[in-house]
């Protein structure tokens, strides 16, 4: 992302407001969309730091930006759909905790700022480098170290309290009968991140929509293979989404960073 990027800097979000651009593609691996089901956004950013100018911004200074960006329509569910960059905006409290010890934060943060990777648009708002959606690789938030004293726990490079941790919460392993065989596929997405989609069977989507009502609101552990994922199952549902039309499509997906992870999910999901 650093080769292809206009501007490499740390922004602090300002304030969001909707703009009228239109969404239309979601690229040459996704193909054309309905720019209806999605909401362009500017967002007005502080820029705290500057990292990298390609050659076009040379002399170029200023204290803010707009970045122009994505999200979904209102009530416009999409199964395994973009990745858009949501922003967190000051006062609100951000927690980043170790696996295996959420109860230990180790970054705290009240005024979130971005490590953010952009092109320059022909307009003067910049936009992500990996694309508008899926946007969110695009950027890293940054958060304020405070986890020292939590770090004593730390043995041979693992949490002892590992373990014990991945007992205490609801586990599900996701089988390959599980999943319908055809339907696998891994891609990658952007260019640090890869993507690996399924289809469920019946048999294996009604299984996973029992696991997600009876821990709905509850952190669990998802293992495939050798792989495995600790998440919090929300207890909202996306706008329009319901239990019978996921269910004509029994889609799901792992994004993840690192190529060894998505080879694990394939192999875990394959039986391999």
């Amino acid at each position: 992302m650093w080769a292809e990027a206009d501007l490499v800097a740390v922004i602090r979000p300002l304030a969001t407001t909707n703009a009228t651009d239109q969404l239309t593609s979601a690229g040459p691996k996704y193909g054309p969309r309905d720019p209806r089901n999605y909401q362009a956004m500017n967002t007005r950013c502080e820029i705290v730091l500057v990292m990298k100018t390609a050659a076009g911004l040379q002399g170029w200074a200023t204290n803010e930006l707009t970045l122009l960006h994505f999200r979904y329509a209102p009530n416009v569910p999409e199964f395994n759909g973009g990745r858009f960059i949501y922003f967190d905006f000051a006062p609100t409290e951000l927690e980043l905790t170790v696996k295996g010890g959420p109860a230990h934060p180790v970054c705290v943060d009240t005024d979130p700022t971005y490590l953010a990777f952009l092109k320059r648009g022909p307009d003067d708002r910049f936009i992500p480098v990996t694309g508008h959606y899926d946007s969110e690789p695009s950027f890293r938030m940054m958060a304020t170290p405070t986890g020292g004293a939590v770090r004593y726990a730390l043995k041979d490079g693992k949490l002892p309290k590992q373990a014990e941790a991945n007992e205490s919460v609801p586990a599900i392993r996701i089988l390959p009968e599980d999943v319908d065989q055809e339907s696998i596929h891994q891609s990658q997405m952007g260019p640090t991140g890869f993507v690996v989609r399924w289809t469920y069977t019946q048999e294996g989507a009604h299984k996973m929509l029992a696991f997600w009502r009876t821990h709905a609101g509850q952190a669990v552990l998802t293992q495939i293979g050798s792989f495995e994922r600790r998440s919090t199952i929300s207890e909202a549902e996306a706008p329009g989404w319901t239990e019978e039309g996921w269910l004509k499509w029994r889609t799901d997906k792992f994004i993840v960073v690192s190529e060894g992870d998505a080879r694990k999910i394939v192999a875990g999901l394959k039986g391999e």
